[in-house]
């Protein structure tokens, strides 16, 4: 007889661990999406004038992730936690709940990217030498303007 692998949760007898391994999943999509916005959410675009003339005057922004994404996501977990305990009155009703916190910490990070990597590619860094305003892509990503003479 073939030996077949069994899913470590589908082998344990405690209860509730099907709910716990849709938990463990929750956390570790969380975390991994973090960390593929923390490193992909950076980036900086610079414009000098004045290099052949003299000291040159520069202009620099910079971009970098959020703490409020990654509020926004922990929060969403912690949430749903919570509504697993307090609301949910069957496995079904707790996996549902638990699926629509994966979908929206995925639609979170994948928005917060899209609108952060859009907001860099399209702004104009100011000329050093005139006015300028900068919006910033708050609050799906921190941003910083640098100027020196």
């Amino acid at each position: 007889m073939a030996a077949t692998a069994v899913p470590l949760f589908e082998s344990s007898t405690l209860p509730g661990v099907v709910l716990v391994e849709r938990v463990r999943r929750l956390v570790l999509l969380s975390v991994l999406l973090a960390c593929g916005y923390g490193m992909f959410v950076r980036g900086q675009k610079q414009s000098c004038i004045g290099q052949t003339s003299g000291p040159a005057a520069c202009t620099e922004l910079i971009m970098s992730p959020s703490p409020l994404v990654f509020v926004a996501a922990a929060v969403i977990v912690l949430i749903s936690l919570k509504r697993v305990v307090h609301h949910a009155a069957s496995d079904d009703d707790a996996r549902r709940i638990l699926g629509c916190a994966a979908t929206g910490v995925v639609v979170l990070f994948v928005v917060a990217t899209v609108v952060s990597l859009t907001w860099l590619a399209l702004v104009p860094v100011p000329d050093p030498a005139g006015p300028y305003a900068i919006v910033f892509p708050f609050p799906f990503a921190s941003g910083e303007f640098r100027a020196s003479p």
